[in-house]
């Protein structure tokens, strides 16, 4: 009798997967940019997460590490994971990675003699020319990027300024947003981590989680959203109050129950986008001449 083999939808969840991975690791590489960390350095925190991870799983299951199982399933050589495993979280948090162009600028811009005061530090540089200027600087650690290009991203990110005098100068030593805080980042990992596992338990249906339905929809005027937000708050501020209060009654049931088998978590997320095609800032790319900075 022929069998008749069941096909595997794997190659369709690979594809799905790496679909899903191009949509979330858009957002996660922007602040990754705006925090002054680069693809290389997200790519070295993306493999020490993967074998803590794997690592933290083989504990759970078999009470043991096995560094070449995390080497075949991760594709990350022995010797690395062994190192990984060996180092300090801290260790590696605080380790020194290679640094964007925007940031080696930056330093070199703080440490080079060549474009620092006598006090060591870093000189208003005049934009090109000849000697200590911003043209220099780049030349010489640019890696063959344009002059211009360099001054529009940093000044983009407000990493540098320009005076009226057409001299640029440093603002800060790292090309991060300002808009940036440690206190927002650390919401923001909190918050994503979160939404992550709540979501990966929502698509597996582990432990009888089930996926909120999410609506959207487009409004107009500049008022309408802000009213939205409000209302949408307030909706979820009494939702959570009666699961909290439902959640509390439990807890006193579940007190004398050892089969107490699950925690809850519930997370509204309100969020709000400009519509594409939304017109822009007017402001225009200041023009520089040569002939005029020297």
């Amino acid at each position: 009798m022929a069998l008749h083999q069941k096909r595997s939808n794997a190659p369709d969840v690979q594809i799905a997967a790496r679909k899903a991975f191009a949509k979330i690791l858009k957002p996660l590489s922007q602040l990754a940019l705006d925090s002054g960390i680069g693809v290389s350095e997200l790519n070295s925190i993306l493999r020490q997460s993967a074998i803590r991870g794997v690592a933290a799983q083989q504990i759970n299951d078999a009470s043991r590490i096995n560094i070449s199982g995390i080497a075949a399933i991760t594709g990350i050589s022995r010797s690395e994971v062994s190192r990984t495993l060996k180092s300090s979280r801290r260790e590696f948090q605080t380790a020194a990675f290679s640094q964007t162009l925007a940031n080696t600028m930056l330093r070199a811009w703080h440490c080079d003699l060549r474009f620092l005061t006598a006090a060591r530090q870093p000189r208003d540089l005049k934009m090109y020319g000849g000697g200590s200027t911003f043209e220099s600087l780049v030349k010489r650690y640019g890696r063959g990027i344009p002059t211009r290009a360099i001054f529009d991203e940093l000044f983009r990110i407000g990493a540098i300024g320009i005076r009226g005098s057409q001299e640029v100068f440093a603002r800060r030593p790292i090309a991060i947003r300002q808009r940036l805080a440690i206190r927002g980042m650390s919401t923001i990992g909190a918050a994503v981590t979160e939404l992550f596992n709540s979501t990966l338990a929502n698509g597996s249906r582990a432990a009888g989680s089930s996926s909120i339905k999410r609506i959207t929809g487009t409004v107009v005027g500049s008022d309408a959203a802000p009213a939205i937000r409000v209302k949408s708050l307030a909706n979820a501020q009494t939702i959570l109050n009666g699961l909290q209060e439902a959640l509390a009654r439990n807890q006193e049931v579940a007190a004398s129950d050892s089969h107490a088998i699950a925690k809850v978590s519930v997370t509204v997320v309100y969020t709000a986008q400009h519509k594409k095609g939304a017109k822009l800032s007017s402001k225009r790319r200041r023009n520089f001449r040569r002939s005029n900075l020297f």
